[in-house]
C-alpha cells in the first residue's frame, strides 16, 4: 500500500512555499507524479481498456460457472477488482484535465489503495487451501482458522487508517500532526508488504514439512499447478507492494523527484502488475483448479467432494466427445459387475 498515494512522501520536512487550502497541495513528490494529458491520459486508456477485458472475462466465467451449478465467488470478486482499477484509472484521466484539484487526487489515492488488497485476500484464501490440502489436520484446526480472520481483520484496519491518514494529512498544515500520518500510512504500508509475501514462504513450508496423510486433493489440475500459480502470484504481488513500502522511507521534493516517483515505475509495479496477476488466474481457470466442495468442514472433505463437484463443472473434453460424465455410484457399479464377471470365468474354468 503506497503511503505516497494522495498526500506524497513523509510530512517531517519544511514545505517550500505557503500552501493554499485546505485541502493542501503536498510539498512532496508523489507516487506517479501529478498525472499530465498528454502521457497518463493515453496509458491510462490503455489499461482502461486492459482492466475492462479481464472484468467480461471473469464475469463470463462467473455466469457460466452459475448455469452449471458450479460456484466459485472469487471470480466475481476478480470481475470487482478490475471494475474498482477502472474507476481509479478514469479518476486518474480526470486528475490529469485538472491537476490543481486537490479532492479528486486523495479520491484517485484512496481507491488506488483500495483495489489491491482485494488480490491479498485471494492469495490468503488460496494459501489456506492449499494449508487444508497438504496438512488436514492442521489446516482445519481453529488456530489457524483464527490466525487468518486475523490477517483478514488486519487488512480492512490498515485499510481505514489509512484513509483517515490520507485524508487528515490533506486539511492541516501542523508538522508534528503530519508527521504522525505519515507514521500511520508507513506502518500499514509495512503491514500489507508482509502480508503480501507470506504465501510464498508459508507454501514452500507446506512442500517441506512432513505430512501424517496423503494430500487431500481439491479442485481439478495437479496440486503442483496450483502451488506454482500461487508462488508466481504471490512473487508479483509482493515486489509491488514492497516497492511501495520502500519509498514510503524515501520522501523527496516535488521539485526533485526520485526516480521511484515516476510514472514508469508507478505504472509498471502497480497496475502492470496486478494485471498481469489478473489474466494469470482467469487464464489458468483458477474457478477449476481452485475449487472446493460447497460444505467442506472437516480433514478429508475437500478429497470425498472433488469427484462430485469436478463432474458437476461439466468436464470440456467429455462434451466435446458428446460423453456423458459417469457418476461416482456409476462407477462403483461398473467395478461390481467387472469383479462378477471375472469371478464366474474363473469358476468356469
Amino acid at each position: 500500500m503506497s503511503s505516497q498515494s494522495a498526500q506524497g512522501g513523509s510530512a517531517g520536512g519544511q514545505p517550500a512555499e505557503a500552501p493554499s487550502g485546505p485541502p493542501y497541495v503536498s510539498q512532496f513528490a508523489q507516487h506517479g507524479g501529478i498525472p499530465t494529458v498528454k502521457v497518463d491520459v493515453p496509458i491510462c486508456a490503455v489499461f482502461l481498456a486492459c482492466f475492462l477485458a479481464g472484468a467480461i472475462l471473469n464475469m463470463t466465467i462467473w455466469k457460466r460457472n452459475g448455469r452449471r451449478g458450479h460456484k466459485f465467488l472469487l471470480s466475481a470478486v476478480v470481475f470487482y477488482f478490475c471494475f474498482a482499477r477502472m474507476v481509479a484509472c478514469i479518476l486518474r484521466i480526470v486528475w490529469a484535465t485538472r491537476p490543481d484539484n486537490v479532492r479528486i487526487s486523495i479520491a484517485a489515492g484512496i481507491l488506488f489503495n483500495a483495489g489491491v488488497l482485494i488480490l491479498f485476500v485471494i492469495n490468503l484464501i488460496f494459501l489456506q487451501r492449499l494449508t487444508r490440502a497438504y496438512h488436514p489436520n492442521f489446516g482445519w484446526s481453529k488456530t489457524l482458522n483464527w490466525t487468518f480472520y486475523f490477517l483478514y481483520f488486519g487488512i480492512f484496519a490498515c485499510f481505514v487508517m489509512v484513509v483517515y491518514a490520507v485524508v487528515s494529512s490533506c486539511f492541516t498544515l501542523d508538522r508534528s500532526m503530519l508527521s504522525n500520518f505519515a507514521d500511520i500510512r508507513r506502518t500499514s504500508a509495512i503491514y500489507m508488504a508482509f502480508l503480501s509475501t507470506i504465501p510464498l514462504p508459508a507454501t514452500l513450508l507446506l512442500l517441506v514439512w512432513p505430512r501424517k496423510r496423503a494430500v487431500d486433493k481439491f479442485g481439478q489440475g495437479s496440486m503442483t499447478a496450483k502451488v506454482v500459480i500461487l508462488l508466481i502470484t504471490t512473487s508479483l504481488l509482493a515486489t509491488g507492494s514492497i516497492f511501495r513500502a520502500s519509498i514510503g522511507f524515501m520522501p523527496r521534493p516535488k521539485e526533485d523527484p526520485g526516480w521511484f516517483n515516476h510514472r514508469v515505475a508507478y505504472y509498471l509495479f502497480n497496475y502492470f502488475i496486478e494485471l498481469v496477476v489478473v489474466y494469470i488466474l482467469a487464464l489458468n481457470r483458477m474457478d477449476k483448479r481452485f475449487h472446493v466442495p460447497d460444505g467442506a468442514k472437516l480433514p478429508g472433505d475437500y478429497s470425498k467432494g472433488a469427484t462430485t463437484a469436478d463432474r458437476n463443472a461439466v468436464d470440456d473434453e467429455a462434451v466435446l466427445n458428446e460423453e456423458k460424465p459417469t457418476t461416482p455410484g456409476e462407477e462403483r457399479s461398473r467395478e461390481n459387475e467387472w469383479e462378477m464377471s471375472l469371478q464366474r470365468e474363473m469358476e468356469y474354468k
